[in-house]
């Protein structure tokens, strides 16, 4: 009868649990390019991180401080990503790409964190403005040993 359903019921509840695992932690730019998060070296905040396993697919923005935390997992292996394209542009990973974390019951991983340093583009202003130091160095130059040479003959 009725009340046989509801013993079942009670006793398949009973057996799920609250997942209570989590992974997170940092998306920053790393100044010194040496893939470790050093004191004063800010977050990046707006970045998207991904977390993939066998049964979940998730992703998260990074906060002001450029943290980020997937919580209430269960035990499974995750492999968390950042996407790079919401980094910014110029802007080179220091640190592994992607992390595998087997996360146990209730475990708390918060070492996943990506790393980013600013890198010279090929082409754009940084580039275009060396050359034009450059340019102008070679101009004054020129200058100095024309003046140079004028104020010789005017001995």
């Amino acid at each position: 009868g009725q009340g046989d359903d509801f013993d079942t019921a009670v006793v398949e509840r009973a057996e799920v649990l609250p997942s209570n695992g989590s992974i997170g932690d940092t998306v920053y730019l790393d100044s010194n390019n040496n893939g470790v998060q050093d004191s004063g070296e800010p977050g990046i905040s707006g970045a998207t991180v991904r977390l993939v396993s066998s049964s979940v697919s998730l992703s998260k923005v990074t906060d002001s401080n450029g943290t980020y935390l997937f919580d209430a997992l269960p035990a499974d292996d995750y492999t968390v990503t950042v996407d790079q394209n919401t980094v910014g542009e110029h802007l080179g990973i220091t640190t592994a790409s992607s992390f595998v974390v087997a996360l146990a019951d209730d475990e708390v991983f918060l070492n996943a964190d990506f790393g980013f340093t600013p890198i010279i583009p090929a082409t754009g202003a940084p580039g275009d403005v060396l050359v034009l130091v450059a340019g102008l160095l070679l101009l004054l130059g020129a200058a100095a040993l024309l003046l140079g040479r004028r104020l010789r003959r005017a001995r």
